[in-house]
């Protein structure tokens, strides 16, 4: 049985790791067993200083979530052992996401999972990726009512739906899932699904654009703010006629997998919001 971290992998990093591929970080292992948050959270931010908050969430996070979930496979870390490398880790991203420039106005992405998924650790490193794109993310937090997603997207005006699908999502009934939120949304408003259990759909519904990759994020992002202007991105299609970023992302997109978010609208720290 996958522990919760090779699942998050899984899902939004499966082109670095793979959970049939062994990974050790044995100064990780080694700071959980001794129970130091502290010195648990030093490590972490010395390793984001390192490399740069994207890079980090695409390059090292991954391999860290695999290392931690293989070492609880082992039985070398507890339970509470891996929790507390999860908090510490959102605590990191979340300082992280405070320190970025404020967001611009558009592209507003809101970001959630649908009832039955509690897993939102993919979110948010998918904020943080949005984020640096210069994405402003309504961040609701895992497990809303597919009614209450189209009722916020139209509250916040939201450009993009973005929906996480770890692989304990049952896929039955999934499809439907997804199709009631995208027959709810207006035509402008892109839907995103990205993980693993979204992975598995055989072909999206109509107006669904699958995240294959924590990578694609910004591509997606361009992708959608080409679609704004009419100009493809090799063109310049995110800048307007002086030059500044397109106001917005609009159009239905399908098929091609992209996806993302951005910073909170209401946690102007670009927090998670847990249930």
């Amino acid at each position: 049985q996958k522990t919760a971290y090779e699942i998050y992998q899984c899902d939004w990093s499966s082109d670095v790791c793979s959970s049939d591929l062994e990974v050790s970080d044995p100064l990780l292992v080694a700071m959980l067993k001794r129970h130091d948050e502290a010195e648990l959270a030093r490590e972490l931010r010395l390793r984001l200083a390192r490399e740069g908050l994207a890079s980090f969430v695409l390059n090292k996070v991954p391999p860290m979530l695999t290392a931690v979930g293989q070492a609880w496979a082992r039985s070398d870390l507890e339970v509470f052992e891996e929790h507390l490398f999860s908090e510490q880790l959102r605590s990191v991203l979340h300082e992280a996401l405070a320190q970025l420039p404020p967001a611009g106005e558009s592209p507003r992405v809101l970001l959630t999972t649908l009832p039955g998924e509690p897993h939102s650790l993919g979110l948010l490193l998918s904020q943080a990726l949005l984020r640096l794109e210069g994405a402003l993310c309504i961040f609701l937090g895992p497990q809303t009512p597919e009614s209450q997603i189209v009722a916020a997207a139209e509250a916040y005006h939201a450009d993009i739906v973005a929906l996480s699908f770890s692989e304990y999502f049952p896929v039955a009934g999934m499809r439907d899932s997804i199709q009631r939120v995208r027959d709810g949304l207006p035509a402008r408003v892109l839907l995103w699904c990205g993980g693993r259990s979204a992975r598995r759909l055989r072909k999206p519904p109509e107006g669904v654009r699958l995240l294959a990759a924590l990578s694609e994020i910004g591509e997606g992002i361009s992708a959608g703010r080409a679609g704004a202007t009419g100009v493809s991105p090799a063109d310049g299609a995110a800048n307007d006629s002086d030059g500044r970023a397109a106001p917005a992302l609009s159009g239905v997109d399908q098929g091609s997998d992209q996806g993302g978010s951005g910073q909170d609208a209401n946690n102007q720290d670009g927090s998670d919001q847990r249930s």
